[in-house]
């Protein structure tokens, strides 16, 4: 049979299993979910070292030890807050407006997983779906393809040790795109959970089925004059060397106010940063982005490698390219996201000044994800959040971290929706509440027990005066 056919094939097969597993799961109790919400957990816990080696070993690119993080975020942070929440059942009653709501999963999920975080994302995606009492069927990114199949099957093994049906977790065996386009345009696929290019992203949208996408995200870093300088490279610099920077919230660009530009140079070098000179910005430019678009070869690798296949000789002790740059755009390709530990670096004087750069950065291929600010100053922080079109302002923290949920306290996933400033339905952080549909029961009003009747206290009485009193002008 014909590769593609073949995969099409199994794609529509998958869905059936798919189909009648979520037809059972729709059934469940909350406590019943939540046992297998726990049984994944456990499982994928017990695996994380697992996955990340195998992640590793067949991407050929990332950091074991991150990746062990990201798997144990996925399978223990995530998993604590779904339990938390309430997807099943009655979610809500109010009596005295007569209306209840009731949880009812959407159905059938296609999960698109990418190559960047193949195993971390197959377990979030498995948890927040069984939890909202979904199924889900996953297509993996084609250089990753076994240890997201390897992480769907230990999933989906807790879940039928845990009493739940056979079906509910599944994965492709190949990343094939003919199939990827079957899954998410089937009739059987109720939501699709788009996590990749732009390309695939917009596939998804255009599929006709509901769709939480997410595209790429240019994150700006800056750096106030009242922010603590030292704490601020160093959170700039762990976010874009986690996993050698492809996490989609890892830092792109640092924006250093004037005053502190020079001190933010300094501890740049102390950690490891190289400041490549205008040749050597040429050379790795050209490597990073050979004819406009960023080179797939580079992704998740070190930043003395990509020195040494661009040509420039760097220390051994290197762990971050910087280029100073002058402009943003397509003349000035280090201005992009680049999904490998290299910095755009910046100068601007005063927060306005790097607020419009900041903005500028984010128009250029991040617009609605995340950006981070560093300062002290509370009204420059309130002021510049106020300016971006992003969905979260992460505030002297990790921005690769902070965004997903792991150094602040946003809602734990590993979808992040940039809402429509970038195309996608939501700005949330997308975990189980995105896959089931809210049913309303209401009264007619006439029928609603009347409201109890009380004399009105002196507090009451006298905060009544002062508003008619204010709206007179006295």
């Amino acid at each position: 049979m014909d590769p593609d056919l073949e995969k099409i094939f199994e794609a529509r097969e998958l869905l059936k299993q798919a189909r009648k597993a979520a037809d059972e799961l729709r059934r469940k109790s909350p406590e019943e979910l939540d046992r297998y919400v726990r049984a994944i957990s456990e499982a994928a816990l017990a695996a994380a070292r697992e996955l990340a080696e195998s992640a590793v070993r067949e991407s050929g690119f990332g950091v074991v030890e991150d990746k062990v993080l990201k798997n144990t975020f996925a399978a223990r942070d995530v998993a604590e807050s779904v339990l938390k929440q309430r997807t099943a059942g009655v979610l809500t009653r109010d009596p005295e407006r007569g209306i209840v709501e009731y949880g009812v999963p959407m159905g059938v999920v296609a999960a698109i997983i990418p190559c960047t975080n193949p195993t971390s994302t197959a377990v979030f995606k498995a948890l927040i779906a069984v939890k909202a009492g979904c199924a889900v069927v996953m297509s993996p990114h084609p250089r990753t393809v076994e240890c997201t199949r390897r992480a769907a099957q230990i999933c989906q093994s807790a879940v039928e040790k845990a009493g739940g049906p056979a079906g509910a977790i599944s994965c492709l065996s190949g990343g094939v795109m003919a199939a990827t386009r079957e899954l998410m345009g089937h009739a059987l696929t109720d939501v699709i959970l788009a996590t990749g290019g732009m390309g695939l992203v917009r596939a998804a949208y255009s599929s006709g089925k509901p769709a939480y996408g997410v595209g790429p995200g240019n994150v700006p870093v800056y750096v106030d004059r009242s922010a603590d300088v030292e704490n601020a490279v160093r959170q700039v610099f762990r976010g874009t060397t986690f996993d050698s920077g492809v996490v989609c919230s890892c830092e792109q660009s640092i924006v250093a106010d004037a005053p502190v530009a020079e001190r933010v140079r300094q501890e740049c070098v102390k950690r490891g940063g190289y400041f490549l000179d205008p040749e050597e910005t040429a050379k790795v430019s050209a490597f990073l982005f050979p004819s406009g678009e960023f080179n797939s070869a580079a992704v998740g690798m070190s930043a003395r490698w990509i020195a040494e296949q661009a040509g420039v000789g760097v220390p051994e002790t290197t762990e971050v390219l910087l280029a100073e740059l002058d402009g943003v755009g397509p003349g000035h390709p280090l201005s992009a996201e680049k999904l490998c530990p290299v910095l755009a670096i910046y100068t601007a004087d005063g927060w306005r000044a790097g607020c419009e750069r900041c903005i500028e950065l984010i128009k250029f291929g991040g617009m609605g994800h995340t950006i981070s600010i560093h300062a002290r100053n509370a009204e420059v922080i309130e002021a510049f959040a106020r300016e971006k079109p992003v969905c979260r302002v992460l505030v002297n923290t990790c921005a690769a971290l902070g965004a997903v949920g792991l150094t602040t306290n946003l809602e734990p996933s590993l979808t992040l929706g940039p809402g429509a400033w970038g195309g996608s339905a939501t700005g949330d952080n997308v975990t189980a509440r995105h896959l089931i549909n809210v049913k309303r029961l209401a009264y007619d009003r006439e029928g609603l027990p009347e409201r109890e009747k009380r004399e009105p206290t002196d507090e009451e009485i006298a905060l009544a005066v002062k508003r008619a009193l204010d709206e007179l002008g006295y």
